[in-house]
């Protein structure tokens, strides 16, 4: 034993060498012949892999190959393009034109004319008297019941401020008819008063009328009622020398003196004349005729006769 020992203890240069047991070597052998079948068997294996990778290939490659020759094959070929589907459209109903609807045409209303003031003619008389034609007075108290609302009075009561004094007369005396004290006409909000620089003259008229120029004679002035009627005062030119009554008598021949009614004076001291059918005042000084007179309206009614006269007689001249 002890020489086997020293065997397995076998001596180098560099010095002792372990060496593996005589006893042990057939194991070991039979050990390494395993390991080298083992390691042949790895072998085999990786082969048996490396062969499907190898058909893989070959498949992926014989594919791409066929759909080369395929899409070569597609753009030789002519590309027919389909016709579009056309979806037939439901049918519709013709439209039916609806005519216009016919406008009447609105006539149109032409303003009311304003009563055209004529060039006066004093030989024109009326046939009938001014108070032959005058409106409606309801009290009989000298105001018509136009005039009424003028100043402002009841048409039903003759004396409306009962102050003993009928309406009528206190406007003709240029007086309030609705204060119980003498109040004077130019002091309340019935009547204006008018003033003419140029033909110095001046008179009371209602304050709801409106005054405005003529168109026919430059020194004329018209008042126009709420109604058609007027009233035009206007200047006209005499000799100096001649009176107002053979100034009258010369421009109406066919009247005599006596058919002439005379003014011996008004609020004013001015002496003047009437016409006879009432509808026209006359004042004279030097050379010139101041003419106050009446128009009717169309229906030839004389709704404020009060009112001419209250005109005539607060008229004055040379203030």
């Amino acid at each position: 034993m002890a020489e086997e020992k020293n065997k397995l203890h076998e001596l180098t240069a560099e010095g002792k060498i372990h060496v593996m047991p005589e006893f042990f070597r057939p194991a070991v052998a039979k050990a390494m012949a395993g390991k080298s079948a083992v390691v042949s068997i790895g072998k085999d294996s990786k082969a048996k892999r490396i062969k499907p990778l190898y058909i893989v290939v070959a498949v992926l490659l014989v594919g791409m190959f066929g759909g080369s020759v395929y899409l070569l094959y597609l753009s030789t070929k002519p590309v027919i393009t389909p016709a579009p589907v056309v979806v037939p459209q439901p049918a519709q109903a013709p439209v039916v034109e609806q005519p216009a609807p016919v406008v009447e045409p609105v006539p149109e209303v032409a303003p009311e004319a304003k009563p055209i003031v004529e060039p006066f003619k004093p030989e024109k008389l009326a046939e009938a008297a001014l108070t032959e034609n005058a409106g409606v007075d309801s009290d009989k108290d000298g105001l018509t019941d136009g005039e009424e609302m003028l100043f402002g009075t009841n048409k039903n009561k003759e004396d409306s401020d009962k102050d003993g004094y009928i309406d009528g007369t206190e406007v003709l005396n240029l007086y309030n008819p609705q204060g119980t004290a003498p109040v004077k006409l130019e002091f309340t909000n019935f009547v204006k008063v008018y003033t003419n620089d140029s033909a110095k003259y001046s008179f009371f008229y209602p304050e709801e009328w409106t005054i405005e120029p003529s168109a026919v004679n430059d020194n004329e002035v018209v008042l126009r009622s709420a109604g058609d009627e007027f009233i035009n005062i206007f200047t006209v030119k005499k000799d100096a020398a001649q009176s107002l009554q053979d100034w009258y008598l010369a421009m109406v021949p066919t009247l005599t003196i006596d058919k002439i009614e005379k003014i011996n004076s008004n609020k004013n001291k001015l002496e003047g004349v009437v016409s006879p059918d009432e509808y026209t005042y006359y004042f004279a000084q030097n050379d010139l005729i101041y003419v106050v007179h009446y128009n009717v309206g169309k229906d030839l009614a004389v709704n404020y006769p009060t009112v001419l006269k209250m005109i005539a007689n607060s008229f004055n001249l040379g203030f």
